[in-house]
C-alpha cells in the first residue's frame, strides 16, 4: 500500500500543479513575452509572492509548462503502444487517444506553435517526437516483411505521426479562423464535434495510411518469396 503524503505536502503539490495549469492558459493566450506573472497570479489565484516560492523566474515557469506538457505525451505513446494487438488495431487506437489528447490540451499546442522558436520548446518538441517516431517503429516492424529494414519503416512510423498531427492542425487553423475569442479557442471543440472529427480522421488513416502499409507489406512479401 502506498504511503500518504503528509496534508502539507499535498498542499504544496496542489498549489504547484495549479500555478502551473494557470501559467499555461497565460502563456497559450498571450505568448511568452506578453504574460505576466501578475496575471499568472491572478488566473491562479495566489498572491504573487506565492508565485516566487514555487517558480524564481517567468522562464523557470514557462520551461516547467513545456516539460510536464510533453512528459505527458512521451508517457501517452508509451502506454497506448505497449498493448496487446496487431499493427491496424495499435496504431489505430493510439491515433485516436492522440487526437484526443491533442483536442483536450489545445491550449499546450497553440502555446508549442507559438514558441517553437525557443530553444526549451523545440528541444522538448524534437526529444518527444522522435520519441514516438522510434515506438511507433518498433511496432511497425513487427510485420512480417518489414523487420530489418529499420529506415524504411521508420519512414512510415513519421508518416504515420505527420498525418495526425496534420489532421489537427488543419482543424486548430480551421477552428481558429471562425472564432475570434481568444480564450474560446484553447477549448475549441465540443465533445460532439470532437468525436465527429476524430471519427474522419480514423477513416483518413484507414484509407490513406493502412492501405499504403498493406501494398508495402505485400511487396516485400513478393521479394521475398522470389529471392
Amino acid at each position: 500500500m502506498t504511503e500518504r503524503l503528509p496534508r502539507k505536502e499535498r498542499e504544496r503539490l496542489q498549489h504547484r500543479k495549479d500555478i502551473l495549469a494557470a501559467a499555461r492558459k497565460v502563456f497559450a493566450l498571450r505568448g511568452f513575452k506578453d504574460a505576466t506573472i501578475d496575471e499568472i497570479a491572478e488566473r491562479a489565484e495566489f498572491g504573487k509572492a506565492t508565485l516566487y516560492h514555487y517558480f524564481s523566474t517567468k522562464e523557470e515557469m514557462f520551461q516547467e509548462v513545456i516539460h510536464d506538457g510533453f512528459t505527458q505525451m512521451v508517457e501517452l505513446t508509451r502506454k497506448e503502444l505497449e498493448r496487446q494487438g496487431t499493427t491496424r488495431e495499435l496504431l489505430l487506437h493510439f491515433g485516436e487517444r492522440f487526437l484526443r489528447h491533442l483536442y483536450e490540451n489545445a491550449d499546450l499546442f497553440s502555446l508549442y506553435t507559438r514558441e517553437m522558436n525557443k530553444v526549451q520548446s523545440r528541444e522538448c518538441w524534437h526529444t518527444g517526437f522522435r520519441d514516438s517516431v522510434r515506438k511507433l517503429a518498433d511496432v511497425l516492424e513487427r510485420n512480417p516483411g518489414l523487420e530489418g529494414n529499420r529506415e524504411r519503416v521508420e519512414t512510415y512510423a513519421f508518416l504515420f505521426l505527420n498525418i495526425v498531427l496534420g489532421i489537427f492542425h488543419f482543424n486548430f487553423i480551421r477552428h481558429c479562423c471562425d472564432d475570434t475569442d481568444a480564450e474560446t479557442l484553447l477549448v475549441f471543440a465540443d465533445d460532439g464535434q470532437m468525436n465527429e472529427e476524430i471519427g474522419e480522421a480514423m477513416h483518413i488513416l484507414e484509407t490513406v495510411f493502412f492501405r499504403g502499409l498493406d501494398k508495402l507489406i505485400a511487396e516485400s512479401k513478393d521479394t521475398e518469396n522470389q529471392g
